[in-house]
């Protein structure tokens, strides 16, 4: 798509572009993906490469479920994240999870805004300080690794009565298993995935909101629990921007518009869910799965149902992180060798003492995002055939001194 084309319009011949993981346009008809919803919907354009209404909608809702999985999981699904950065502050979790929505919608928006062109979203958003992003984004996707593999380790010890540590590596093997295997297939489960954390989620949250009350001691609204929620919009940011920008490749302004919607509702979802853990901190303050912990105390079976929950969701996720660790540390079974030896630390130490530390780091990521200067680019004008397309590319001094060398000299650049 080139600058300047409307956002919602692209060439019947740049059929190779994909939407969400799905390459889409009549010549994948014979691909494995080719019943997906977006290939089907790509099938039927009409000659002149528009989007039809129900394209752009099918684009923009996977563009929202995109965002939304990419920033809950494990985390909302179990609690213990919530709880540390919303429901231990008491009454003002509420406060604080307004900000950390509108933080979530305007780092979504920026996200998508600044890596709409497609390409490395990265080298897009840092420039020339993107292996440093890169080694970042490892470190933090290894420490959710552990956080995760711990948690499950927990269910496993809660509801089957397995050995934590037995428990923490079946985790781990698998989801290095899945990240090995490759997730391309994975994709197809994410909105059935996300709307059993969803129903979870809401239904405890909504239930716990309507019984009586048994707070625990909050620390109130301060400085330093909303520079928490900033530092945990910014790397659930950072952790998300790879998913984010895969979804968004070729939705433009509006893709931003998507993605801010479902950086909004995700932020909506962790306020109920902390306002309900808030109202019973004596319960769950000090275990592991605040939320399950919750809805075992609701009924048996809705605690149970939230376990398998966090199962699923923990395996998925884990497997992300897996792929994405693993870059840094040599493959995902390194990553799953080094998260496992995290998680026998327990699920609170990392996440109660490491999250905040990753928060405190992520917090220039979010910076940069929202008020950083975008590396400089030009257009780059290239012909196929009969056929011009438009490719944005980022401008080195070399090459800027080169055109402008040969505007001196009267050639074309």
């Amino acid at each position: 798509m080139g600058p300047d084309s409307s956002p919602d319009e692209f060439a019947p011949q740049d059929l190779g572009q994909r939407v969400g993981g799905v390459r889409i346009g009549r010549a994948d008809a014979g691909t494995d993906d080719s019943h997906h919803l977006l290939a089907h919907v790509a099938s039927i354009w009409p000659p002149t490469g528009r989007y039809t209404l129900a394209a752009a909608y099918v684009c923009g809702m996977e563009i929202f479920i995109a965002t939304l999985a990419a920033i809950l999981g494990a985390g909302f699904a179990s609690g213990r994240e919530v709880w540390v950065f919303f429901g231990a502050h008491g009454p003002s979790a509420v406060a604080l999870g307004s900000l950390g929505a509108a933080l979530l919608g305007a780092a979504a928006w920026r996200t998508v805004e600044r890596t709409s062109g497609g390409g490395d979203p990265l080298q897009q958003l840092f420039g020339k300080h993107r292996r440093t992003a890169q080694i970042l984004l490892g470190l933090f996707s290894l420490l959710t690794f552990a956080a995760v593999v711990a948690v499950l380790g927990s269910v496993g010890r809660v509801y089957w009565h397995l050995p934590n540590a037995l428990g923490a590596l079946a985790a781990a093997a698998c989801a290095a298993a899945m990240a090995a295997a490759g997730q391309q297939r994975q994709r197809r489960f994410q909105a059935a995935l996300l709307a059993a954390v969803f129903a979870c989620g809401l239904t405890a949250s909504g239930i716990a909101l309507a019984r009586p009350a048994v707070p625990a001691a909050g620390g109130g609204l301060s400085l330093q629990a909303m520079l928490g929620v900033f530092g945990f919009a910014a790397y659930n940011i950072a952790l998300a921007t790879d998913g984010i920008a895969r979804s968004a490749a070729v939705g433009g302004r509006r893709g931003a518009v998507w993605a801010a919607a479902g950086g909004l509702m995700a932020g909506l979802l962790l306020t109920l869910e902390a306002t309900a853990l808030s109202r019973h901190g004596a319960l769950v303050a000090h275990r592991d799965l605040p939320l399950v912990t919750l809805a075992a105390s609701i009924h048996g079976a809705l605690g149970a149902l939230a376990a398998l929950t966090v199962v699923l969701a923990g395996l998925s996720a884990a497997s992300s992180f897996a792929v994405a660790a693993g870059d840094l540390v040599g493959g995902p079974w390194v990553a799953a060798a080094v998260a496992f030896g995290l998680s026998l630390l327990g699920v609170q130490t990392v996440v109660d003492r490491g999250y905040p530390v990753m928060a405190a780091v992520a917090s220039a990521w979010l910076i940069v995002l929202l008020w950083g200067k975008p590396p400089r680019r030009i257009a780059v004008i290239r012909r196929k055939g009969d056929s011009t397309e438009s490719v944005r590319g980022r401008e080195t001094s070399a090459q800027s001194q080169r055109r402008r060398g040969d505007v001196r000299q009267g050639r074309a650049p």
